[in-house]
């Protein structure tokens, strides 16, 4: 086993301290809470790449030098900061009683990735429904993500799962509907 770690507070003069990893071989530092104990793991690769999972907030990470690839592992020039938003998530709920588009959602706090559809009608299933999540990148062009339809069911979650569309406006468009016995259907829509 490697050097002990320091002991708190009889080896903790100013913080600064170090801190060994366990063994001589791990790829790996340890992070300590100032002023505790508590120690966190960070993790490298055998190409030193470091990986940290941020809970929650925002943290400020300086690095030194950084070299990025491109699909063929050749080197591309990045200059500036590097900037990471935690994810933001933007939802909406229309009404549908004909066909139409719903409102714009303008995902102002970063491009959402991953996607929800429910549909329910209301004080019945619909008939027949065909109702589309769509994105966009300049607000005016939508492409469809996601289709929510019949088949998938009145009250059915549907989730866009690993596929990532990354839009910076959403919106619904119920693309086909007979209602039947229904008033209505109400089409909630997740981006995230």
């Amino acid at each position: 086993m490697g050097d002990p770690f320091p002991r708190y507070p009889e080896d903790v003069i100013d913080g600064d301290e170090p801190t060994y990893a366990p063994t001589k071989s791990d790829h790996s530092l340890l992070a300590a809470e100032r002023g505790t104990q508590h120690t966190k793991r960070l993790e490298t690769d055998a190409d030193n790449n470091l990986y940290v999972n941020v809970a929650e907030g925002s943290i400020d990470v300086t690095v030194g030098e950084v070299e990025i690839k491109n699909d063929s592992g050749n080197p591309v020039p990045v200059s500036g900061a590097v900037v990471a938003t935690p994810g933001a998530n933007y939802h909406r709920v229309d009404t549908y009683v004909s066909t139409s588009s719903g409102v714009i959602i303008s995902c102002t706090s970063g491009a959402a990735r991953s996607f929800g559809v429910l549909v329910v009608g209301t004080a019945a299933a619909a008939d027949l429904w065909d109702v589309r999540l769509e994105g966009s990148l300049d607000g005016v062009n939508f492409t469809q993500i996601m289709q929510h339809t019949t088949q998938t069911g009145n009250s059915v979650h549907l989730w866009s799962g690993s596929v990532l569309s990354p839009s910076l406006y959403i919106r619904s468009r119920c693309a086909t509907l007979t209602l039947g016995s229904a008033s209505n259907i109400v089409v909630t829509i997740l981006g995230s």
